[in-house]
Formats: structure tokens, C-alpha cells, sequence
């Protein structure tokens, strides 16, 4: 890689985590639940989604450890937002689900994110957002094939 390839790299890394902390830090204002995270809303929206799903999956589809996914389930029930049971078939598996205060809460969560998302977006054009999405998608593509 050449060095300007790599200084712009750094640049980009720089500006991603500053707009993940910026995204963290206008989340974080008005939740109902205290010291709610983007990335807790996030498994709760897949949870709503694939209902009775394990552990496993959601540590899978979100790309964290099993130790961190350990750590968001046990935040997540004791906040009372999902709730656990074992898998019939494979008794080392957990599976989650939202619990009715959870699916409540989601909603309220999303319409927050919508409204932090709006305030974003409202500096970009439809088009920037499309390109943004096509360069990630492109480079997660070929990471992903040379991974194999």
C-alpha cells in the first residue's frame, strides 16, 4: 500500500470513529432505559426480528465475541427487555426473544434513532449516502473473498 493509501486510510479510520462516538453520543440522549447502547438497540431490532433466536446467531449477525454477547444479553434481561429459555434440541443453546416491555421500548428506541438519523442526514444528499453505501459494501466484498 502505498503511503498516501495509507495516510487517506488513517484519515477515513479517524473520521469513522469520530462519527461512531458523535452516533454514540446523541443515542445516548432521551432513552428511557439508562446506558442503552446503539449496538443493544441494534440485537434487540434482530431479536424482533428472528424471535427465538440463540445466543449464537446474534453474536454471529453482530459481529461481537461470545463473551461481549454474554454481556449485552445479560444487560438486555436485566433491564427486562428480552427473555431467555433454553433450546429444547440442543440444551447448550439459549434463544432470546423481546419481552412485551421490550417490543414497547424498541419502538420508542427506533423512532429516537429515526429522529438522531434525520438530524444527520439532513447535511447529506441521498446520493452521498448511496455512495457511502456502495464504497463499504464494496470493500467489505473483497475483504470477505480474500478472507477465504
Amino acid at each position: 500500500m502505498s503511503t498516501k493509501k495509507q495516510i487517506l486510510f488513517l484519515e477515513f479510520i479517524q473520521l469513522v470513529e469520530k462519527m461512531r462516538k458523535f452516533s454514540e453520543k446523541i443515542s445516548g440522549k432521551g432513552l428511557e432505559a439508562p446506558g442503552i447502547t446503539p449496538l443493544q438497540v441494534q440485537a434487540l431490532d434482530y431479536i424482533k426480528g428472528n424471535p427465538g433466536t440463540p445466543v449464537r446467531g446474534l453474536s454471529e449477525n453482530l459481529f461481537i465475541s461470545s463473551s461481549a454477547i454474554s454481556q449485552l444479553t445479560d444487560r438486555l434481561f436485566a433491564l427486562k427487555l428480552i427473555c431467555r429459555k433454553s433450546d429444547s434440541s440442543d440444551r447448550r443453546s439459549v434463544l432470546v426473544s423481546l419481552t412485551k416491555k421490550g417490543e414497547k421500548d424498541l419502538k420508542k428506541f427506533k423512532k429516537k434513532q429515526i429522529k438522531d438519523i434525520n438530524f444527520v442526514t439532513k447535511y447529506m444528499s441521498a446520493d452521498d449516502i448511496e455512495q457511502m453505501i456502495k464504497i463499504h459494501k464494496n470493500v467489505l466484498k473483497k475483504i470477505e473473498e480474500n478472507k477465504k
